[in-house]
């Protein structure tokens, strides 16, 4: 029998733009590789990473910290996923030019 893990960070958004709309997206996707649920949470509201309505509806903007929740047999790998896309700030320049995901 696997074990179900739950997990928990704070993340900082450091991308100039905050959670807008193609952040939102590529969270998505990223967690469609997993099986794991895992949900962002601010100020009470909870996203789950698996709706780009939910995620946009936090509203995180530059340097506002976010909770992560990850709950699942993969969250250690998510949980990786996750910190590496919000600690390369997306993935995001000043020019915006890699926009692939």
């Amino acid at each position: 029998m696997n074990a179900l893990f739950t997990l928990t960070r704070e993340l900082e958004v450091l991308n100039n733009a905050g959670l807008h709309t193609r952040v939102a997206l590529l969270l998505f996707k990223t967690m469609e590789r997993f099986q794991s649920e895992a949900n962002l949470s601010k100020e009470g509201r909870i996203a789950s990473c698996r709706s780009v309505l939910d995620l946009l509806s936090l509203g995180a903007a530059k340097g506002e910290k976010v909770l992560l929740t990850i709950q699942g047999e993969d969250a250690e790998q998510v949980l990786q996923e996750m910190v590496t896309l919000f600690e390369n700030r997306f993935y995001e320049d000043d020019n915006m030019q890699n926009t692939e995901f």
